[in-house]
């Protein structure tokens, strides 16, 4: 067991927001696969690109911004309009 090589290029990552897995979606809204569950990972999503939790609801946004693992960074707002932002940290 250990960390997957994280792809410069690629969307490698799997996050989690307060214990829920956070995915994205198609332009349709429908879920994008999950990198672990395909061979064919995504090209890196660009800034500002918005997440959502896979099960539930109780964030009305969570937006990544940054253009690597190495500098992103979440913009949260819960649906009582509180925003925060958290700093990206990797834990494996």
């Amino acid at each position: 067991m250990g960390c997957t090589a994280l792809q410069a290029n690629k969307e490698t990552e799997i996050y989690l927001l307060d214990g829920e897995q956070l995915i994205t979606k198609e332009a349709d809204g429908t879920p994008r696969a999950m990198p672990h569950r395909t061979n064919q990972q995504a090209n890196r999503l660009p800034d500002g690109t918005q997440f959502y939790a896979r099960t539930g609801d109780a964030h009305d946004s969570i937006v990544r911004h940054g253009n690597s693992p190495k500098n992103y960074w979440w913009e949260v707002v819960d649906r009582r309009t509180t925003k925060s932002t958290l700093n990206g940290v990797l834990f494996c």
